[in-house]
């Protein structure tokens, strides 16, 4: 059976004003269209609804789909004709369009996998509305969290790029982000697919105008660290281990992915999904930030920057690694090897217990965070521009006890009028005025809210700019309809507000995973905003900094004396260390 010929009514279409042409469309073009349309409707529906059976729906409608080619030639029936002439112009399309149009092809992939997830949490909000039982509220939450998250996981692994950079913001947000999120997208930290040897190769020799083998005495293949922008591999010159970060060459590449979500962004706050964070704002921010990681050259010179301020203030506890110049380019960055494992390797351990350098240095956790802090503290107000990512892959934990900060290619230079009205802002929080918070943050734009109230920007100044625990820091950011940030949400993020936001979201989930919850990033900062507003530094602060050094040369020493004096002269924290010292 044939379909029919007969074509539709002609269109009329006028060029210039001056010919006029028809336009016939066969019915059966209409029909293929119209089938692969459909057939592509079923399989995201089928993916989305059926959740934990989406793979085997899909392998379904694949099999089917075969079946149907293998039926157009078999049989005469009209259904399966189309249905398989429809799989092939889907499958012939996709093709053309990774070859002429891979940008077009990679948005509308990434489109085609965010579309059932999202399809999914509204079905869930809208079947949630009608619980009152919270515990079997929360069981469907966190099913649905367990579906999203692999969902969302394989998505970052298959198109990687950009969307590597927001599941490592997603998987850092340990007290915003469900669990079920954090733990499937933790490998986006450092699992990005490592590129092939050869084309490495290729990249530096092409960059550094050497042979690798002239370049360096020796040199590991095997990458030691894998990420959407660069790669780093180890190798040594003049006999001293080196970290080489190759770049990856994906300008293009990201910022087609940013512009994909950035309107993926305005689709979520149209439908009311984002939370109330005015996600537009934040990728348009985000875009920002990522511009200058492309050139390792500008990193070189951030790193010459940020390693005066470090060294000045901070050399006993946190160093940069150094570089080797002669061995520098756009897309090659040769620094010095900082050994030690990661902060994130200290994570995915069962315990999470502070290694036994960190301990001699710092004696605690909470130590070590609030000298971070103070070091970003001294980056904002001393020197207007601050490291943007430090998240636990860029932390190592350096055999001499001290901290290694990595990755300077993100970093945020705020305009001094910013830094004064944040500044501000911390003096406020610190002393609690509440309403001269609010006044501050309204005066200096850096965001707006849908009903902004004293309270409400009390509330979200204190979880979003702190690292203290608050009731909205383990609100479900998902469950819209009892999410307080979600009704009365941001009107207009800021790109100034979205890098201190991420900073503190980075520091509260890493604070979290070693039991550090009541640690404040805005006490750590309030000396450094003081001197910046001319006010005089309180002496407790003074005291307190103080103790914090006496307590540092306390534990130096303690592991010099014998236990009797320590007891007597030390405390006994400095007994305790000096115990587990010899031990």
């Amino acid at each position: 059976m044939r379909l029919p010929s007969t074509p539709l009514p002609a269109v009329r279409h006028s060029a210039l004003g001056d010919r006029e042409r028809d336009i016939s469309i066969p019915k059966d073009v209409v029909a293929i269209a119209c089938t692969a349309l459909l057939l592509a409707i079923v399989e995201s529906f089928c993916e989305c609804f059926a959740q934990t059976h989406a793979s085997q729906a899909t392998r379904f409608l694949r099999r089917a789909t075969r079946t149907c080619a293998a039926a157009w030639y078999l049989t005469t029936s009209l259904p399966c004709k189309l249905l398989a002439k429809a799989a092939c112009a889907l499958r012939a399309a996709s093709a053309c369009l990774r070859i002429t149009a891979p940008a077009t092809h990679r948005e509308m992939a990434g489109t085609n996998k965010i579309i059932p997830i999202l399809a999914s949490y509204l079905v869930k909000r809208r079947r949630c509305r009608s619980m009152t039982d919270d515990a079997a509220r929360h069981e469907a939450w966190d099913a649905q969290h367990a579906w999203g998250a692999e969902r969302a996981r394989r998505m970052i692994r298959d198109l990687g790029g950009f969307y590597t950079k927001v599941g490592q913001v997603a998987a850092a947000g340990s007290q915003m982000m469900p669990p079920a999120w954090c733990a499937a997208l933790a490998e986006t930290m450092d699992a990005a697919p490592p590129v092939h040897p050869r084309v490495v190769r290729r990249i530096v020799e092409r960059d550094l105008g050497v042979r690798i083998a002239d370049a360096f005495d020796e040199w590991d293949d095997e990458p030691v660290a894998t990420a959407s922008v660069a790669q780093v591999h180890r190798a040594s010159v003049d006999g001293t281990p080196v970290a080489v970060k190759v770049g990856l060459g994906r300008r293009r590449q990201f910022s087609k992915d940013v512009d994909a979500m950035y309107r993926q962004a305005v689709l979520l706050k149209a439908l009311k999904m984002d939370a109330g964070l005015d996600l537009p704002s934040v990728v348009a921010a985000y875009r920002e930030l990522v511009k200058d990681e492309f050139d390792f050259r500008i990193e070189l010179s951030k790193l010459d920057r940020f390693s005066q301020l470090i060294q000045k203030d901070f050399r006993n506890f946190i160093t940069t690694p150094a570089p080797v110049r002669h061995l520098c380019s756009e897309r090659v960055l040769t620094c010095e090897w900082l050994a030690g494992p990661q902060l994130l390797d200290v994570f995915r351990e069962s315990t999470a217990a502070l290694p036994r350098p960190q301990a001699k240095r710092f004696g605690s956790w909470r130590r070590l965070y609030a000298t971070l802090h103070k070091c970003w503290g001294a980056q904002i107000f001393r020197q207007g521009e601050f490291h943007t990512d430090p998240h636990p892959g860029n932390v190592v934990l350096l055999e001499d006890g001290r901290v290694g900060l990595l990755d300077w290619g993100q970093t945020k230079v705020l305009p001094p009028d910013k830094v004064d009205s944040c500044a501000e802002c911390v003096v406020c929080m610190a002393r609690g005025d509440a309403e001269g918070l609010a006044r501050t943050i309204e005066a200096s734009g850096i965001a707006e809210l849908e009903n902004p109230s004293v309270a409400l920007w009390a509330l979200i100044s204190y979880t979003y700019f702190d690292t203290r625990w608050t009731p909205l820091a383990g609100v479900n950011l998902y469950d819209v309809d009892r999410s307080l940030l979600a009704r009365d949400g941001f009107r207009r993020n800021s790109p100034e507000a979205f890098p201190l936001i991420r900073i503190a979201f980075l520091f509260r989930g890493a604070q979290a995973r070693c039991g550090v919850f009541d640690l404040s990033l805005v006490d750590a900062w309030l000396p450094d905003a003081l001197r910046r507003l001319g006010r005089p530094v309180r002496f407790s602060h003074l005291v307190s900094r103080c103790r914090a050094a006496t307590r540092w040369y306390v534990h130096a020493l303690a592991k010099k004396l014998p236990p009797r004096l320590v007891r007597v002269f030390g405390g006994r924290t400095a007994s305790k260390l000096w115990l587990a010292q010899r031990a």
